[in-house]
């Protein structure tokens, strides 16, 4: 019978959810491949023989692709550790971007034979925010307006006009270092002499949208949508800012489930965790979608079977 495969780090509890889900209740069974360990510790070989391809994963037992594998999970691929034997830059870049080569071909590879969660021929763009919002809003989706920029000039231009509309400006990083949480801020006076610090790295402006928060999570066409009660002001502008919120199930309108869909096929996301405010005319404003995003603690607060979804389409199920 064949497994499924999720590709994380060994202690990453939503693989380790799924993979418990899929041995319990489905009786199929499920190995955790860690990224971080190859070259070093994990093996992969990859056979191409003309038209056909066949790899082999020898991590905690012997894995071939494709014929014992039914689907793959690529949750969360951590940075190759380098080995400690290496000593000059140049041979800790080579192992360092080979090792991210090599994986990145056997996921394309795998991609034309079996289930791969997300593909990543899509999900280069999908993780995209700028592809994100230009999409949604194509999907009749409402999306902040929004300026993503360098040129201190033009922000300054942004946050002028949208005061003129009588519109806060948020902004935010493309994304946080692995070490340092950076929470979305309320642009005010003082951020216009810190602007030179754009010269940097560009950041995302947007209209502050009020409203409540949701997150919903998506599996294929399955949707999970959730409330985040906040208990501070100030995380109304990014709820993660409270720590563990409160989360609701908070079921939504058909129409609404239809533009998430649509979006998601758009994208070419199988999964992904999206960020949405619903205005209290009860309009659907996209933020963002994380193509890993996490969803354990939304499973974990109102009892929606996420991780039983997943578990289902990498056995084929559904």
């Amino acid at each position: 019978m064949q497994s499924a495969l999720i590709f994380a780090d060994h202690r990453d509890i939503h693989a380790l959810r799924v993979k418990e889900r899929c041995e319990t209740i489905l009786g199929r069974d499920c190995s955790i491949v860690q990224t971080a360990s190859f070259p070093k510790e994990t093996l992969i070989t990859t056979n191409l023989l003309g038209l056909s391809h066949e790899s082999i994963i020898e991590a905690e037992n012997n894995i071939r692709i494709p014929e014992s594998v039914c689907g793959i999970w690529r949750r969360r691929l951590w940075r190759h550790k380098v080995s400690d034997d290496l000593e000059s830059l140049s041979d800790r870049e080579i192992s360092r971007n080979d090792s991210r080569l090599a994986l990145e071909g056997f996921f394309l590879a795998c991609s034309d034979q079996l289930r791969v969660m997300n593909d990543p021929r899509t999900e280069v763009a999908g993780e995209s925010k700028t592809y994100q919002l230009k999409i949604a809003s194509e999907c009749g989706i409402r999306i902040p307006i929004t300026c993503i920029s360098n040129d201190p000039s033009r922000v300054i231009e942004f946050v002028n006009a949208n005061a003129q509309l009588g519109h806060q400006v948020i902004y935010k990083a493309f994304a946080s270092p692995s070490n340092k949480f950076i929470s979305t801020k309320l642009f005010d006076a003082d951020d216009f002499e810190r602007l030179s610090s754009l010269m940097f790295a560009p950041a995302i402006f947007q209209e502050f949208i009020e409203g409540i928060d949701l997150r919903i999570t998506y599996v294929d066409g399955d949707i999970f949508p959730a409330r985040i009660i906040t208990r501070t002001r100030d995380a109304n502008r990014d709820w993660r800012i409270d720590g563990i919120s409160e989360v609701v199930h908070f079921p939504l309108s058909e129409h609404h489930s239809v533009q998430i869909t649509k979006l998601m096929n758009r994208l070419g996301l199988v999964y992904g965790a999206l960020d949405f405010k619903l205005t209290n005319d009860r309009e659907l404003v996209f933020l963002e979608v994380n193509p890993w995003g996490q969803y354990l603690f939304v499973e974990i607060q109102t009892n929606l079977e996420i991780s039983l979804s997943i578990a289902k389409w990498l056995v084929g199920i559904r």
